[in-house]
């Protein structure tokens, strides 16, 4: 059982550059305050970090000596659950379930320890795009607080993918995918093709895409999508690399390509699927893995929840797809990792299995296709 209570909050104005952020917190935490619960966000001509100390006084005196500008305390409503894997996702989606929207969120374990949230990979963001150049280092701490243990930050083109390389080389619990998206099929020359491949070679890219067919935009010619998406299914068989497919309105399509082509050998996940039961069944025996994102949770989710019940656990993983498409809570807001959280116990609930077991099956899942 969860138990409500009221704390005091700061927020600190920092510059609003990388990196700000984490020098506070390291200083915070080089001094001995702990925190509860932190979170970060542009505000302004700078940014703002809000901060629950567990000792209000020590993070005044420390603000002071260090000259911070500092305004509050304020008040805040803090959960504390039980030291169960999964319990502060399972909060979250009730709340989502209640419509109660939340402005902000944070999670971690209180003072005398315990574990709030489940064992997570997120297996399609991309964190290398400008909506996280001003605080990346906070994005990361609070999909780590939220039990977000793996990302994989994908490429859409050649410079995406040489920044999810850079991005993946290091951040510990980061890996990358790289490729060429259907809107950017038209760059799909031989010369960056090549690039491809030669980042495909680098020790953290453990799988090529994203790369598919998208069909409902058209931002490239049919026959330029299905050209770049032939060679990248080739690469990914080459390279005995999996292949991470983006497919909206092309299933027929982009299924008739991966079926020639053969991919089961590395297999692939079809990432943030959009299709039915039928075209499930298929995606699976074609050798790929079905990832459920924040579509899941809307109020008007099409056939994603028979989706959710249908695709065998050991089958599926989730993803944010971040900055894009965050799961209803959010909706209208950026996307970040934190938020598979919400995703995840959405489709534990679906299939009516407890949080922390489907967590930790589909975060092995993506662990065991991408040999992490």
């Amino acid at each position: 059982m969860e138990t409500v209570r009221t704390a005091d909050y700061f927020y600190v104005m920092v510059p609003d550059k990388p990196g700000e952020g984490a020098r506070i917190l390291g200083e915070l935490k080089r001094a001995g305050v702990n925190l509860v619960a932190y979170s970060g966000f542009p505000s302004g001509r700078g940014a703002q970090l809000d901060l629950v100390p567990t000792d209000p006084a020590a993070f005044k005196a420390l603000a002071k000596e260090k000259k911070w500008k500092v305004k509050g305390p304020k008040r805040t409503f803090l959960i504390d659950g039980d030291d169960r894997l999964g319990a502060c996702a399972d909060v979250l989606a009730r709340l989502a379930a209640a419509k109660i929207n939340v402005t902000a969120m944070d999670a971690g374990a209180p003072p005398g320890g315990g574990r709030y949230a489940a064992n997570l990979f997120d297996t399609h963001a991309h964190l290398h795009f400008p909506e996280f150049a001003g605080d990346l280092d906070l994005v990361l701490e609070r999909a780590r607080a939220a039990g977000v243990q793996r990302i994989l930050t994908n490429g859409t083109d050649v410079p995406t993918s040489r920044a999810a390389a850079a991005i993946a080389s290091r951040e510990p619990d980061v890996w990358a995918a790289v490729g060429i998206h259907p809107h950017e099929s038209a760059e799909a020359d031989d010369a960056a093709l090549a690039e491809i491949e030669r980042l495909a070679g680098k020790p953290r890219v453990v799988a090529i895409g994203e790369t598919g067919l998208d069909f409902f935009r058209n931002l490239a010619p049919r026959d330029v999508q299905e050209r770049a998406f032939r060679s990248q299914l080739a690469l990914a068989r080459r390279t005995r690399k999996p292949v991470l497919v983006h497919c909206r309105e092309a299933h027929e399509e982009a299924l008739r390509l991966i079926a020639e082509v053969d991919v089961r050998e590395a297999g692939g996940i079809m990432h943030c699927f959009s299709g039915d039961v039928g075209i499930a069944r298929r995606c699976l025996d074609l050798g790929l893995l079905v990832s459920l994102a924040g579509p899941v949770t809307y109020p008007k989710p099409g056939a994603l929840p028979e989706v959710a019940r249908f695709v065998p656990g050991d089958r599926l993983v989730v993803e944010t797809d971040c900055p894009f498409l965050p799961p209803q809570p959010y909706r209208g807001k950026r996307n970040e990792p934190a938020y598979l959280a919400i995703t995840a116990a959405r489709v534990a609930e679906l299939r009516g299995e407890p949080l922390a077991e489907l967590a930790a099956r589909m975060s092995e899942n993506g662990r065991a296709l991408f040999s992490l």
